[in-house]
């Protein structure tokens, strides 16, 4: 009613008001002041910690502009409050950066917690994959095996006897007894009788330490392909069957987790 009374005195058209609900996010502290309070506390190392939702954070591990903007977008503005819980904002949020990131980050290997196996007269081979399945043009990844490769312990664990296996655009193989016994080579024959694929590296010393800082600020160690050297701090990349990753810091070779 003042401001009805002002603009009549005045003599002017009082204009339309519209009032935008707000969106309240459950399962997220997005106080300011309240995680201001933690800092100082020394809980967390900074506005860049990566276990806060913040866009500081969310910048370092990979997430893009256009995946906030598309994000409300979908929401929509409403005169209503919304609630909206964590699961569902990165759930969305998450679709929205890959379909941005996907066509951009080329895939490599990374083998965390790495296990062992030679596989018993598996051919020496050189391996030509390509950085994106998409787009041919941005070259290959090379590499030369001699039948001693590196998993993952989560695949290993996962091994069981007389199952064939295949190592991702390598060779299919067997376990028998303690050992593991090369097959064939030719993917059709996995795709028909084969249990499970896994990516690899070629021990040798051509391979990378690496480190992967997760969303709950604890880091993964592991190998990476020697290709990983030619990226830049703030490429985003793929390592294949874990995840999009941002590279943070060349020199030690430390990314930090974006999402699946």
């Amino acid at each position: 009613k003042k401001q009805e009374y002002v603009y009549n005195y005045l003599n002017k058209k009082i204009p339309e008001t519209l009032f935008l609900g707000r969106i309240n996010f459950e399962g997220m502290e997005v106080s300011c002041s309240k995680t201001r309070a933690r800092i100082e506390a020394g809980e967390f190392s900074g506005w860049d910690d990566i276990r806060l939702p913040f866009i500081k954070a969310l910048r370092k591990r990979g997430y893009q502009p256009e995946a906030f903007v598309n994000f409300a977008i979908d929401i929509g503005p409403s005169p209503n409050d919304k609630t909206v819980s964590a699961e569902e904002f990165f759930k969305l949020v998450n679709y929205y950066n890959r379909e941005i990131i996907e066509p951009k980050a080329n895939r490599y290997f990374f083998v965390k917690n790495p296990v062992k196996i030679v596989i018993k007269n598996a051919p020496n081979k050189k391996c030509r994959i390509l950085k994106h399945p998409d787009f041919s043009e941005r070259g290959e990844r090379i590499f030369n095996t001699n039948g001693k490769f590196l998993i993952t312990k989560d695949d290993y664990e996962l091994l069981k006897e007389k199952q064939l296996y295949r190592l991702m655009d390598c060779v299919n193989f067997i376990k028998k007894g303690k050992e593991f016994v090369f097959d064939s080579e030719e993917y059709e024959k996995f795709r028909k009788e084969g249990s499970r694929i896994m990516h690899w590296l070629p021990d040798d010393n051509t391979n990378v330490e690496v480190s992967v800082l997760m969303p709950d600020n604890k880091k993964i160690k592991g190998f990476a392909e020697s290709t990983i050297k030619e990226l830049k701090e703030g490429d985003i990349c793929q390592f294949e069957r874990f995840g999009f990753v941002r590279l943070d810091n060349k020199k030690k070779m430390e990314f930090w987790f974006c999402h699946k």
